[in-house]
């Protein structure tokens, strides 16, 4: 337990004197699995740019694919025209791609059908060690703060909105202030919407889709003042809101509760499911789910912390650390923008990408004394394993685990061509497992659910394993990340990630007295691993490179 942590935490608040008009500098709340970005467009009081982890197009279209037995006759009979056969594996237009759920947005304040008064002293703070958003502005008259936050019970974000400064000559005077609340998505010409409305309760909802099984509905209510004035429009839903200064004899305020429901085969009446979700969180009410939040992230920073002489480098360690406690503890791991991406198609699809990239994201899962945080990863993977185990014996030929270097929700290759050479995901992926299994040793665990995965990957490389003509071991055909010679032979990338993924299987295996065929034959091969590829003593793509040598990325898995 670290004591201090809450301390620590406590002391790195992200500042904003003037709130971040767009949701790239929004500031992030979350529960791990359903959370976003909270920011203040021009002319509002907030705008809140969500989605969940699960939330995705899944559909493939799939492709032709050349085996690896077919890649290696090339190879041996015309190597020259191996690229212009990889170029014929035309991906679909089609692929898995994650998508963004919606946006809440609260309207700035009007009054007699006049326009919003002028707005200044609009603040905003990130407060990580309670894990909520804190905003302010200020209008000619009227000030009013609120504060954000993720249930950690249930996908709801909550945001109070209170008056905390009022001018003596606002109370009841004939100035009634409207507030309209909206909830919507960005045009997508992939979504159908399936519903769309205000129930008799006051629930504003969206039901939609992405013409497949997947259905999302998305929908707010608001405690604690009148609504009235509901008004859809394309892929849009509002509702307004009365701040009765005509009659109030104190300053106002209101709770907006809004939830994201999806269902990945679109079974169940989400529409009922969100209305549910709702009506618990206005019954438990905001300060009891506030409270609820601060003590769980209160727990959260006592778990790990550190203390530097540099407050900068300490700044970014909590902030980041919050991020990962933020979006890293639900049923389904961050792909590649987490929560943190409102553009209605993610760039680069928003894909699972089997390099380095994954990898930067797993590094800080072990070493963090967060447990919580692996089991998101484990269990994405284990909803791959099906996809993969059939892709890796069609194309492979091998009973193993070929990770895919590009994939979605269900880990179906994205990949084509060259890219889809590259055969370093199992390894980045493996490497993921063999830390877990050293930071957190469960004998139990590294049987049933560590071991068997391992085990599979390594059998994927020992098929990938090949005898150049003078005998000597070789891996291939593959390819360095984004660079090098195509097709590669021993890529350093391969290389420093094989040798040590065969080498915890061989003590895995000796640890759970398993007597396996697998390992006992990687320990032979591991007798003839090759040596990394260098150039004037300087590691190099793979030895496959005819020309000035790139440097390998990354060079720091050469074990």
């Amino acid at each position: 337990m670290f004591i201090q942590g809450p301390e620590r935490a406590a002391s790195h608040k992200l500042i904003f004197e003037n709130s971040p008009e767009q949701w790239q500098n929004g500031f992030p709340v979350g529960n791990g699995m359903f959370g976003g970005l909270v920011y203040q467009p021009e002319e509002t009081v907030m705008e809140f740019a969500f989605t969940r982890h699960n939330h995705w197009r899944n559909h493939l279209k799939k492709w032709q694919r050349l085996t690896l037995d077919e890649l290696r006759r090339i190879d041996r009979e015309a190597p020259e025209t191996m690229n212009d056969e990889l170029a014929k594996e035309k991906r679909g237009r089609i692929e898995p791609c994650f998508k963004p759920g919606g946006r809440l947005r609260i309207w700035l304040d009007e009054f007699c059908g006049a326009p919003a008064s002028p707005l200044f002293d609009r603040q905003q703070e990130l407060d990580i060690a309670r894990g909520e958003v804190n905003g302010r502005y200020e209008l000619a008259c009227k000030g009013m703060k609120r504060i954000t936050l993720v249930d950690q019970q249930s996908d709801v974000m909550v945001t109070c909105i209170q008056d905390d400064f009022l001018h003596p000559l606002q109370k009841n005077t004939y100035l009634n202030y409207t507030q309209r609340i909206e909830l919507y998505r960005l045009y997508d010409p992939d979504v159908v919407v399936h519903d769309i409305g205000v129930t008799d309760d006051g629930m504003a909802y969206i039901l939609f889709g992405f013409g497949e099984e997947l259905k999302t509905c998305i929908a707010f209510k608001v405690s604690g003042c009148s609504w009235h004035t509901p008004v859809i429009s394309g892929c849009s839903v509002s509702l307004e809101v009365d701040l009765d200064y005509v009659h109030a004899e104190d300053m106002l305020g209101y709770t907006v509760y809004q939830t994201m429901v999806v269902s990945e085969d679109g079974s169940g009446d989400l529409v009922k499911m969100a209305s549910g979700q709702l009506a618990k969180a206005e019954q438990r009410g905001f300060e009891a789910i506030r409270q609820a939040n601060a003590d769980f992230w209160y727990g959260f920073w006592q778990q790990s912390g550190v203390a530097l002489e540099n407050p900068a480098l300490e700044a970014l360690y909590y902030n980041n650390l919050y991020q990962y406690g933020a979006q890293s503890r639900g049923d389904v791991a961050p792909a590649l923008f987490g929560l943190w991406n409102a553009e209605r198609s993610a760039p680069w699809s928003g894909r699972y990408t089997g390099d380095i990239n994954v990898a930067m994201y797993c590094w800080p899962l072990g070493p963090l004394n967060h447990p919580e945080m692996l089991e998101g990863m484990f269990r994405t993977i284990e909803r791959w394993l099906p996809a993969i185990a059939e892709e890796t014996r069609l194309t492979y030929g091998v009973d193993g685990l070929r990770f895919p270097v590009g994939c979605g929700l269900w880990g179906e290759e994205t990949a084509p061509a060259m890219y889809r050479l590259m055969s370093c995901a199992s390894g980045f992926y493996m490497d993921f497992y063999r830390k877990a299994a050293a930071y957190y040793p469960d004998k139990e665990v590294l049987l049933k659910r560590i071991y068997p995965v391992m085990e599979a990957a390594a059998k994927f490389y020992l098929r990938l394993a090949d005898r150049d003509a003078a005998g000597q071991l070789r891996f291939g055909p593959s390819w360095s990340p984004e660079q090098g010679a195509v097709p590669a032979w021993n890529s350093n990338n391969d290389l420093g990630l094989i040798k040590p993924l065969w080498e915890a299987v061989i003590k895995m295996n000796d640890e759970l007295q398993l007597g396996s065929a697998t390992a006992a034959e990687i320990e032979k091969m591991l007798k003839d691993f090759p040596e990394y590829p260098q150039c004037n003593g300087e590691f190099i793509d793979s030895a496959s490179e005819r020309a000035a040598p790139n440097f390998v990325i990354p060079a720091i898995w050469l074990a």
